[in-house]
């Protein structure tokens, strides 16, 4: 598995702006800044697909505040394209400020490597290039969507297309409730919070609240 080309600039905290969060189908409510609330960080669905390096599917979460978040009872949902629902897990776990949670989804027929040790294993048989996954909280608040590829189900504007060998990313930590805007195309490269390539979250002169290094 390739390393990560630039962690600090994936994985850094920044303020996101306090925008509506416009989701196709769902209307508009009250947006939480990235500092408030964990992320859907990275997604990929083209796990062990032809020509995928990696054996299943996934979605990385990420903590960018200062304090650890309970995960418990929050709902991890997959939508096709069309926004059809195709799967729903429960999570729990902690997952601690600065940290990735990695959510393990379902194996594919080809790839030869496996993800890192997962911190909650889920069945969705995810597209890999349109679809949606959103997080929700147990009162059944939307906490972050992403729509990507040819997805209806979004915030904004759909996030570009992945395939058997890219994922979408987040950059920065960034949540501006349009999904175009946040996410990019790229390498997989999946966290747990086991993973060594997970970043520390430290105080440091001129970081805003906490600032990550590598």
């Amino acid at each position: 598995m390739s390393q990560r080309t630039s962690p600090l600039r994936r994985r850094g905290l920044v303020a996101a702006l306090g925008l509506g969060l416009a989701v196709s189908g769902l209307g508009t409510v009250p947006a939480l800044a990235a500092t408030d609330h964990v992320v859907v960080n990275e997604v990929y669905g083209g796990g062990g697909n032809a020509g995928a390096t990696l054996t299943h599917d996934f979605v990385e979460l990420f903590n960018p505040t200062a304090s650890p978040v309970d995960l418990s009872g929050h709902q991890l949902l997959y939508y096709s394209a069309a926004g059809n629902p195709g799967n729903t897990c429960t999570l729990s776990g902690v997952v601690q400020p600065g940290q990735h949670f990695l959510v393990q989804q379902a194996k594919g027929t080809a790839g030869t490597e496996a993800l890192p040790t997962p911190d909650a294993t889920c069945t969705a048989a995810m597209s890999a290039t349109a679809g949606t996954v959103e997080l929700k909280a147990p009162d059944g608040s939307t906490v972050d969507l992403v729509g990507f590829g040819t997805a209806t189900k979004v915030e904004g504007t759909a996030a570009p297309a992945p395939s058997a060998t890219r994922s979408i990313s987040r950059t920065d930590a960034a949540d501006t409730d349009v999904n175009s805007a946040d996410f990019t195309a790229g390498t997989p490269s999946p966290s747990s919070q086991g993973s060594a390539s997970t970043p520390t979250p430290t105080r440091c002169p001129g970081c805003w609240g906490w600032g990550f290094r590598p």
